[in-house]
């Protein structure tokens, strides 16, 4: 079809390059603008803004910490791309410190996730390289795959070493997802692999959209 329409050599070359574009880089506009918040782990509660160009900015900040001055705030740019055949990428910096700058933080990480069977079945992971004011610099990731039973009921289960709070550890994690167009909740248990903590954690995260 292409060579019928271009009539063959360079356009033809360029028709298939720029096909090759489009299948590459996929949906590179959300549909909409949208705002977001939420909690990570219940420790971490965060607002943020998502444009239709997939550009996002989310400010998360520490709750239940007992002294305002040891309170952690983190600020985090992103993008993110859809693919046609069922490929997310996201891409995050971030930045965060303590309130009484105590130590600092600074990092990046890439995110994908992989859906077969309709999204009923989907693998997923994350690769993150930070810098602790403290710890030094760290190499973590997260692997992990997640079955939805129902289209708004699924089941989540990973291995990770990244850090639930502050410090790399390995885990294993898993709890029920329950998500609408709206809301997604994951109610999570998460076991420690080696003797680096021996605390069993259950934790619960939530995200919001709300589109404008």
């Amino acid at each position: 079809i292409i060579e019928l329409v271009c009539g063959g050599g360079f356009m033809k070359k360029s028709a298939v390059f720029v096909l090759l574009i489009c299948l590459l880089f996929g949906n590179s506009f959300a549909k909409e603008n949208e705002l977001f918040a939420g909690m990570r782990n219940e420790r971490y509660a965060f607002i943020g803004v998502q444009t239709k160009y997939r550009f996002g900015l989310a400010l998360e900040n520490s709750v239940l910490v007992q002294k305002p001055k040891i309170q952690y705030i983190r600020l985090a740019p992103y993008y993110f791309q859809e693919f046609p055949f069922g490929l997310n990428l996201s891409y995050v910096l971030y930045a965060g410190m303590r309130y009484d700058f105590d130590f600092y933080d600074l990092g990046t990480r890439i995110s994908a996730d992989y859906s077969i069977l309709s999204e009923r079945l989907q693998v997923f992971g994350s690769f993150q390289v930070f810098y602790d004011s403290d710890l030094g610099t760290e190499l973590t990731y997260l692997a992990g795959t997640r079955l939805f039973f129902l289209p708004e009921v699924g089941f989540q289960l990973c291995i990770k070493n990244m850090p639930e709070y502050r410090k790399p550890e390995h885990r294993v994690a898993g709890g029920l997802i329950f998500r609408t167009d709206r809301i997604s909740v994951l109610p999570e248990i998460s076991t420690p692999l080696d003797g680096q903590s021996p605390l069993t954690r259950v934790s619960v995260s939530f995200i919001y959209h709300l589109p404008f």
